[in-house]
């Protein structure tokens, strides 16, 4: 399996006295892992392998676990919640799976926003969509784990 771990690091703004605060800088990172992280594991994996040394902070944003091929889903966070695929049910599958097309529109919707230069609303319109993508295909992967081992999660 894989751990595709996607965070934030953020540093002081010490060399530039114009700018007051902190700006923040995007990382990511795949590692070959052999079991489903924890958050905590995974905030520890970021650090290690991804946080820059000179950071003042960092916080881990995403992280999704795949095949060593990168099609089955098998957990995604996404800075909010952890969905693993043996916590699903059937029904939540089902209604994740009937929303594929919606995918393809949000990003298209995206694309038509930064179009017009709103570029933030086109970042969220595209984030949305990377969310539902992944959790279909943890619905996908749920669903074949549950007809595998021959039984219905109610």
């Amino acid at each position: 399996m894989k751990l595709i771990i996607e965070g934030v690091d953020y540093y002081w703004e010490d060399y530039h006295p114009e700018l007051f605060g902190t700006y923040a800088v995007g990382g990511s990172k795949t590692i070959d892992i052999n079991y489903i992280p924890s958050i905590k594991k995974a905030e520890k994996l970021f650090k290690r392998h991804v946080c820059h040394k000179e950071a003042e902070s960092f916080h881990l944003t995403r992280f999704t676990v795949t095949d060593n091929d990168g099609k089955n889903v098998y957990a995604y966070y996404d800075g909010y919640s952890i969905y693993r695929f043996n916590e699903m049910s059937v029904d939540e599958c089902n209604k994740l799976i009937s929303q594929a097309d919606e995918v393809s529109r949000l990003h298209g919707q995206g694309s038509y926003e930064s179009g017009w230069d709103n570029f933030s609303t086109a970042r969220s319109l595209h984030a949305q969509a990377d969310k539902l993508k992944n959790m279909i295909a943890l619905a996908k992967t749920a669903l074949a784990f549950n007809y595998s081992i021959n039984c219905v999660v109610i």
